[in-house]
């Protein structure tokens, strides 16, 4: 499932502890390496490619609500409430819910 949104390593990171999950166990769910994941931590601004977009388009749908809400928060620490609003409309778009 692919949307108009571009994930970032930022709101990768901001995902996986949203999941509660450990840099490994996020990058095997996600198949790619735990080296990946901790880059995404230290160079923020990195753009998965579009593989990586995809498995993160279908980890956030998979999520439950709780989850959704815990990575809407984290994101809007991170940026603000203009990112809040984009992410809720990835939230729609992703899975047809609002946070």
């Amino acid at each position: 499932m692919s949307t108009a949104h571009e994930w970032t390593g930022r709101e990768a990171t901001a995902l996986r502890k949203a999941f509660r999950m450990t840099e490994n166990r996020f990058a095997s769910r996600l198949e790619v390496s735990a080296r990946t994941v901790a880059n995404w931590v230290t160079n923020p601004a990195t753009v998965p490619r579009s593989a990586v977009q995809e498995a993160l388009d279908s980890l956030l749908e998979s999520a439950s609500s709780a989850t959704r809400t815990r990575f809407a928060e984290l994101t809007e620490e991170d940026h603000g409430i203009g990112e809040l609003v984009l992410c809720a409309q990835v939230c729609l778009r992703v899975c047809g819910c609002l946070i």
